[in-house]
């Protein structure tokens, strides 16, 4: 692992949540105080801690170990790159722990990572905030393990909280349709899991969002409803990924000009553009768009126990 440049206390408040969900930060220290105790070997604190490290890496950084099981560690880095909030970590900090101490099945660990981001991802896609997040996942650990733990118990525990909703697909379906996926922090995400799910070779290479339908159309764009377009143009529908290099060349220019350069995109979901359609309108946006929802609904699903 390279070198890692992170706050202490960034570790040190979930690691304190792992021992007292009640805590709060203001008590932490206090608290860790208690727990390492005044004449515990300092080698047993760090031993301690360094069960929880790794696990804290994949989640902050992305940087996998070879401690956590290779699709475990795949599905708590997908949890990184989404940009899940801090306030998962004790969660998953205990998860991974356990299955190390072969308490829990790696299968069943992966398969609650995916459950947990399925909730987050159909939250910052409806336009959720964070808000509430570290009441539910403070004592997740407890609640689904209160009597064995399991994927269903997880999944309780998360939905029994009225107040951090987990959108339907009802819900899901409509955000991905009509709403606004640019300027979400969940959007390079997005379209990167849609890419990998395209047909054809793409890369892993780092990408700029780009506006089919541009934001600000050129002359070559004949739009019929104003309104209606500017409501579509910041979908998913609208979006696809393209080079730094290609992204700002094309900028305004009509759809014409724009496949053609699709058709030599490195990225699979460009290249459909040019492939599949010989002009795009709103009618094309919302037909891809239903495409997409359909596709999301598989990719993040309600309930996977």
């Amino acid at each position: 692992m390279g070198a890692v440049h992170t706050d202490l206390e960034k570790f040190l408040f979930p690691y304190g949540l792992v021992h007292d969900s009640s805590i709060t930060k203001a008590e932490l220290f206090q608290t860790l105080r208690k727990i390492w105790g005044d004449g515990t070997d300092p080698r047993q604190v760090i031993q301690s801690m360094d069960n929880f490290t790794d696990t804290f890496f994949v989640l902050q950084t992305g940087d996998l170990a070879d401690s956590i099981p290779e699709d475990l560690g795949k599905a708590l880095r997908d949890l990184h790159d989404m940009g899940a909030p801090s306030s998962v970590f004790p969660f998953f900090l205990k998860l991974v722990d356990a299955v190390n101490a072969d308490e829990v099945a790696e299968e069943m660990a992966t398969e609650s990572a995916r459950l947990v981001e399925s909730f987050l991802f159909r939250r910052a896609i409806s336009g959720f905030e964070p808000t509430g997040l570290h009441a539910v996942f403070k004592g997740l650990w407890g609640e689904a393990s209160e009597h064995g733990f399991s994927v269903e118990m997880v999944k309780t525990a998360i939905s029994r909280r009225s107040t951090v909703p987990w959108p339907n697909d009802t819900e899901f379906e409509k955000a991905v349709l009509e709403g606004s996926l640019y300027g979400k922090r969940v959007a390079k995400y997005a379209r990167r899991q849609f890419e990998l799910s395209a047909d054809g070779e793409s890369p892993i290479d780092d990408f700029q969002i780009e506006h089919i339908l541009p934001v600000k159309p050129g002359p070559d764009w004949v739009i019929k409803d104003e309104e209606e377009a500017a409501s579509l143009k910041h979908s998913w529908g609208n979006l696809i990924p393209l080079t730094s290099s290609m992204n700002p060349a094309l900028s305004n220019s009509g759809f014409d000009a724009k496949a053609a350069e699709y058709r030599g995109s490195i990225f699979a979901s460009a290249r459909s553009i040019a492939t599949d359609h010989t002009n795009w309108s709103t009618d094309s946006i919302r037909r891809r768009s239903k495409l997409i929802a359909a596709w999301a609904k598989t990719r993040w699903p309600h309930s996977r126990a």
